[in-house]
């Protein structure tokens, strides 16, 4: 397949597309990884990449010499850098890292080429000696690339645990801006601006602080006109400058708001549980709809508590049925987790059925993610995987659990589909631009409101939801 691809990428526009869809699905298992690295595609793809960063044609440089600046990633090596954008979620990082340390050689030859993710890792983002920047012929730009690549795989939380643990990557580029610093006066260092030092603020910046697009603030990667290029505070320590944490953030209201608690008043308990759930299920999208700022804090917590409760003793309403859990390692401590914790763990979401309703529902986006090579059940299933951390505020994130939680598990794929229609237009533009992996990864859910899609998401339920809950139930089945 990807000697074809390789081939003959002019010849079949549309099966080129497909195949970098397909590469996505593949590389979004374990096995599948695995698979693409036994195979070679991996090491041709980053044979391909090292020989446009570090090598280049001649005639190119001669006839067309790059521009001053060049561009964070050069036109060159864009088409390398989104083949793995696509490839390294997760499963696919942890295969191809877990468990190996880097080289760190004390020289490296100039004819020596990476063939593996691990040496990326070590030539390209973890440059924590004189030989490995010697070694590279275009420092600043190679460099570059290698960070705009460890930005977009660290907005996976789990592959930024895994890399953090593994290789320090914080401490890495925090001793990097350290060194990268002049002496102004006797005890005063200024820290030197450069395209690499504002690339790695921005990046110690985003993989350092949790928040969405109202909690946190990201620095640009560019430098402005004027007499101060860049004034955003740079920092070669914890913790981290106050700038980048939003007022609103820092001041967020935790008040108990009267409205919550007398919602919960509502729900009387009754003998019919059924009941219950479905007067329960009425009042919370009506408030929903009306007062969506009231339904937060730790009344929710309870009233979450509760409904769980009482799915999980009505075996028609359960999808994710509870199933006790033994630690057996002697390290590993026994806990007893709630009810919403237990759902938690359990919460799943079909990609099949992400892509089926997009390509319905939304069919300019559907076709756009398709004219990307990049699959739409990726960026959803890191959404859902990581609970929308860093791309939604922490008041739109409890509204989404409480919405899967009450109203069912086939809520997860309509907020999805109800995300993805409301960046229509951001991701046509970013198809244009041929960014769209990049823009879905790094960028937070900017004015996203699971209270405002709430009627968008009862019509996608009144249509969509006896197949979903049928094949869902089907799963529960197949688990018990």
């Amino acid at each position: 397949m990807f000697s074809q691809y390789a081939k003959q990428p002019q010849v079949n526009r549309q099966k080129k597309f497909g195949y970098e869809v397909l590469v996505v699905q593949v590389a979004s298992t374990a096995a599948g990884a695995v698979a693409l690295q036994n195979s070679g595609f991996i090491s041709a793809l980053i044979t391909e990449l090292w020989a446009n960063l570090e090598c280049g044609r001649d005639d190119v440089r001669l006839t067309h010499p790059r521009a001053t600046p060049v561009d964070p990633i050069d036109r060159s090596c864009q088409k390398s850098f989104l083949a793995l954008v696509n490839l390294l979620s997760f499963p696919a990082v942890y295969e191809l890292t877990a468990n190996q340390e880097l080289p760190n050689k004390a020289e490296y030859s100039l004819r020596e080429v990476p063939t593996c993710i691990i040496d990326i890792l070590d030539r390209l983002i973890v440059l924590n000696s004189e030989a490995k920047i010697r070694s590279l012929l275009n420092y600043e730009q190679s460099h570059t690339f290698g960070l705009r690549l460890l930005s977009v795989v660290c907005c996976d939380l789990d592959a930024l645990l895994l890399l953090e643990a593994q290789y320090q990557v914080s401490s890495m580029l925090l001793h990097a801006q350290e060194e990268n610093t002049f002496e102004t006066s006797e005890n005063h260092r200024s820290f030197i601006i450069d395209g690499l030092s504002v690339e790695r603020n921005h990046v110690l910046v985003r993989i350092n602080l949790i928040g969405g697009p109202l909690e946190r603030i990201l620095p640009p990667r560019m430098l402005e006109k004027g007499d101060d290029p860049y004034p955003w505070p740079m920092f070669s320590s914890y913790p981290l400058p106050h700038a980048y944490l939003s007022e609103g953030a820092q001041s967020a209201d935790v008040k108990q708001d009267n409205d919550i608690g007398n919602l919960l008043s509502c729900f009387k308990m009754s003998d019919k549980q059924m009941e219950w759930i479905e007067n329960c299920r009425k009042q919370f999208c009506k408030t929903m709809k009306s007062k969506p700022d009231v339904v937060r804090g730790s009344v929710l917590g309870e009233l979450l508590e509760k409904f769980v409760l009482l799915l999980t003793e009505n075996p028609s309403e359960c999808y994710f049925p509870s199933v006790e859990y033994t630690a057996t390692d002697a390290n590993v401590k026994n806990e007893s987790l709630s009810s919403v914790q237990q759902l938690g763990i359990k919460m799943t979401v079909s990609a099949y059925y992400i892509e089926m309703l997009l390509k319905a529902e939304v069919p300019l986006v559907f076709s756009a993610f398709h004219m990307s090579g990049f699959a739409p059940s990726q960026i959803c299933l890191q959404w859902i995987t990581q609970c929308f951390w860093n791309y939604l505020d922490w008041i739109e994130i409890c509204h989404y659990i409480a919405t899967c939680v009450v109203l069912g598990p086939d809520y997860q794929v309509y907020i999805c589909i109800a995300i993805l229609k409301h960046l229509q237009r951001d991701i046509l533009h970013h198809t244009q631009t041929q960014d769209l992996q990049v823009f879905l990864k790094e960028e937070a859910l900017h004015g996203f409101r699971v209270s405002n899609y709430f009627e968008y998401m009862e019509t996608l339920e009144q249509n969509y939801r006896p197949v979903l809950l049928r094949d869902m139930r089907s799963v529960r089945g197949q688990s018990t």
